[in-house]
């Protein structure tokens, strides 16, 4: 049971001291009702609810879908570039030299 400690205001023997204490008594019943509300509540009235998961976990075609996705990411990260033959480019379609340029604007 909780307790509930209230400081009280400075002591006054006269009538007008009193009225200070009016809050204090009001929030000590109010606090006091409502750990009696709890004490005496009867569970039995409770009704029994089904819970639904809002986050399901993912299907099995989803896990199968991003495991094929990292092992593929994964081949790409740990490929070993030692495999690979040298190749040499070669333009198949150059540009144009100065004197081509020239010999067209002429035309």
């Amino acid at each position: 049971m909780v307790i509930c400690r209230l400081t009280a205001p400075p002591s006054n023997t006269t009538l007008q001291g009193l009225k200070g204490w009016d809050v204090y008594v009001k929030a000590e019943k109010t606090h006091n009702a409502l750990i009696e509300g709890v004490e005496a509540f009867d569970t039995a009235k409770l009704k029994h609810a089904e819970t639904q998961e809002k986050n399901p976990l993912p299907d099995k075609d989803a896990y199968e879908d991003k495991k094929s996705k990292e092992k593929l990411i994964s081949g790409i990260e740990n490929f070993d570039t030692g495999k690979l033959k040298h190749t040499e480019t070669v333009e198949k379609n150059p540009l144009p030299t100065k004197e081509a340029i020239d010999l067209e604007k002429k035309a």
